[in-house]
């Protein structure tokens, strides 16, 4: 716990909390010691009462310290320690509550997210969107802050990841139901016909879809590049500009092109693609169809 050491001194550290923070005499590093480490909910109590009396720079500065430290524990309570302190719209501390979005704690990141709400800072929008494909910030929690700092604008950057992000569709799909971002469900309807949500519980997007009717739109349609057959997306397999019957032609896929690109796969053998056993849209056993698959290439 070198990081006492350096806050209340090294004599301090070692002892007892109760004692330890009867003899620190900076009225702020003795609350702060006693809301960290409370013999009593009346210890507690009173050091809540001082700090937010003495809440400020100084304060701010100390808890700081904690921030960086190896120790979790010590990270989560910095954290919560910040986001209980600092006033609506301080944005002073808003660059350690980014850098917090990227610690490998959930509990930290939950947390920071919750600060950056707190605070309305416009500059943490994108780093919380980023945090849930990139860590552990659960969607719930940045959606309750991308509320409090300017949902329009979160969902209009959502709103685009989800056309252009084929890993997390399900994350940013679940983000705009709970931004309640109206203006997505037709997006999100398309979504749901084409089955992109059917390996997760779609039934919270699925609802919010349901909930307005009059906001949704018919259902897509797509046009087989095989037979030109035009039909529902529900119907259909495929992706971008490359749609297939699902019944009759998407196992045909491998032949929409015989020469080009897909001949060098070693997985395209006389004119069809052996990979998998063509019931999913990728059939590749690693990478993924948009960037990796030969066939997926061929151009008309």
């Amino acid at each position: 716990m070198e990081i006492f050491k350096r806050l209340f001194g090294r004599k301090n550290a070692s002892s007892t909390p109760d004692k330890a923070a009867k003899r620190i005499q900076n009225p702020i590093k003795k609350a702060l010691y006693s809301r960290m480490h409370p013999e009593s909910p009346e210890m507690y109590q009173q050091a809540e009462i001082t700090l937010k009396e003495h809440r400020g720079a100084e304060l701010t500065n100390l808890v700081r310290e904690y921030m960086t430290s190896s120790d979790e524990v010590l990270r989560m309570r910095a954290s919560s320690l910040l986001v209980d302190f600092i006033e609506e719209g301080d944005k002073s501390v808003v660059p350690d509550l980014i850098r917090a979005l990227r610690d490998n704690c959930e509990s930290v990141q939950s947390t920071a997210a919750e600060g950056l709400g707190k605070s309305g800072a416009a500059e943490a929008i994108e780093p919380i969107i980023n945090a849930v494909s990139g860590a552990y910030l659960r969607t719930y929690k940045a959606a309750e802050a991308l509320n409090k700092i300017d949902p329009q604008k979160a969902s209009a950057i959502l709103r685009d990841k989800l056309h252009s992000d084929a890993v997390n569709k399900y994350e940013w799909a679940t983000m705009l139901v709970s931004l309640q971002d109206t203006s997505a469900i037709p997006i999100l309807k398309n979504y749901l016909d084409r089955g992109a949500f059917d390996s997760y519980d779609k039934r919270f997007i699925a609802k919010f879809v349901e909930d307005h009717p009059a906001v949704s739109t018919s259902e897509e349609k797509k046009t087989c590049i095989i037979c030109h057959t035009e039909l529902p997306v529900t119907k259909m397999k495929g992706a971008g500009d490359k749609w297939f019957c699902a019944d009759k032609c998407w196992e045909k896929r491998g032949t929409v092109l015989p020469t080009g690109i897909g001949t060098d796969c070693p997985l395209f053998h006389e004119g069809l693609c052996s990979a998998g056993d063509g019931g999913s849209l990728c059939s590749l056993t690693q990478g993924h169809y948009a960037t990796d698959c030969h066939v997926y290439k061929i151009k008309k």
